[in-house]
């Protein structure tokens, strides 16, 4: 079954430029925003069929499939809870989130039931997890 994607004419759209906190640069390298795509896919589309939708359209390439084991949905785009610019986003399984490359972020919790994250990346590159550490 094919994706069941809104128009995007359709979609409400945030974004948020993050900006560096310690050794995580964030997104000041690259001034690319952080991007939430408010209620992007319809709510019976599933984490395959949007996977299935990414590789056939060439956007990107869908690594890993995780479902969601932490009981409001919320992510934050810090991991420093001190940073005095931190962003909380609360967001739904039907939100379309772009994390952009080296920008920290982390799920605070989540209410929703059955919800898989799709982690998908550039067509040819890898994805990595860094923490902030000096040495990385």
């Amino acid at each position: 079954m094919a994706a069941t994607l809104k128009a995007l004419h359709s979609l409400r759209v945030g974004r948020h430029q993050i900006p560096p906190w310690y050794h995580t640069l964030n997104a000041s390298i690259h001034h690319t925003p952080f991007l939430i795509y408010r209620s992007g896919f319809h709510s019976s589309t599933t984490a395959s069929e949007i996977s299935q939708h990414l590789t056939e359209t060439c956007v990107a390439e869908p690594q890993w499939t995780c479902p969601i084991h932490v009981p409001s949905p919320s992510v934050s785009l810090h991991h420093a809870r001190d940073s005095p610019e931190r962003f909380d986003a609360v967001v739904s399984s039907r939100d379309f989130l772009v994390v952009p490359a080296r920008v920290a972020h982390r799920l605070l919790h989540y209410n929703e039931v059955g919800v898989k994250m799709v982690g998908a990346y550039p067509m040819g590159k890898l994805w990595n997890m860094c923490y902030g550490d000096e040495e990385e």
